[in-house]
């Protein structure tokens, strides 16, 4: 995989974020890059607190941090939350796939921030609290 791009732009417009599927905001700074492998071409758009989160996951422990996916990195977020952020919380529930996930309806817009915290915190990202 090569990468043709890679910026940090400001949302002229409402995006998608290929992380965590939430809308950047029209004003909101915003990761982008742009890829090619073999024959195909794509953009990857994403909250500059998703890349962080992505960053404390995957590329401080993965070689293979390019090969990641959404999937995976739902399922990071999902077990980090479960374990150091909110163990006790009644909306947890057991799934064959996961070890747990999050019966809230908004889950991400819920519980990113206190994931990012919780990251900020532990210091395995910088930023502000």
């Amino acid at each position: 995989m090569d990468t043709l791009t890679d910026e940090t732009r400001k949302a002229s417009k409402q995006h998608r974020c290929n992380w965590c599927g939430n809308i950047i905001q029209k004003g909101e700074k915003y990761r982008h890059s742009v890829h090619v492998d073999g024959g195909d071409m794509w953009s990857f758009k994403s909250h500059l607190k998703c890349d962080q989160i992505f960053d404390a996951f995957y590329k401080v422990d993965h070689p293979y941090w390019e090969e990641c996916t959404p999937e995976y990195f739902e399922e990071s977020a999902i077990e980090y939350l479960r374990q150091h952020v909110c163990p006790s919380c009644p909306l947890w529930t057991k799934t064959e796939d996961y070890h747990g996930e999050c019966g809230s309806p908004n889950w991400w817009r819920d519980c990113i921030d206190k994931l990012y915290c919780a990251l900020v915190k532990d210091r395995k990202i910088e930023g502000e609290l």
